[in-house]
């Protein structure tokens, strides 16, 4: 993020720590069995183990909405002010290997 960091604790929790304007460094705002976490500008996701998206911080166009993302979501990225999510589905069950995001694009 931008001066701030979180990290992913052993027991599925996350800590943040430094410049919080946002609330984008509040690690406790992903709740329990996160799986995987990923930091933009100002805003933050957490993949929790059910598939689920938790997005915590500024929110200005919905890049915090992790809600939106779906479910059986498998990988996560967010970029300056947007955010990506890649699926499972039926038909397709390998997890993706990258998901890229920048400034205003992003891959999976």
């Amino acid at each position: 993020g931008y001066q701030c960091s979180l990290a992913s604790k052993p027991d599925g929790t996350v800590i943040g720590w430094g410049a919080n304007p946002f609330g984008e460094a509040n690690g406790a705002a992903a709740g329990s069995n996160v799986v995987a976490i990923a930091m933009a500008y100002y805003h933050s996701l957490a993949l929790k183990a059910d598939g689920s998206v938790v997005g915590f911080g500024d929110n200005g166009v919905g890049q915090a909405n992790g809600a939106a993302a779906g479910s059986n979501v498998v990988a996560i990225a967010a970029g300056y002010a947007y955010s990506r999510s890649s699926q499972k589905f039926l038909s397709f069950s390998a997890r993706p290997r990258y998901v890229v995001v920048s400034g205003k694009h992003s891959f999976a």
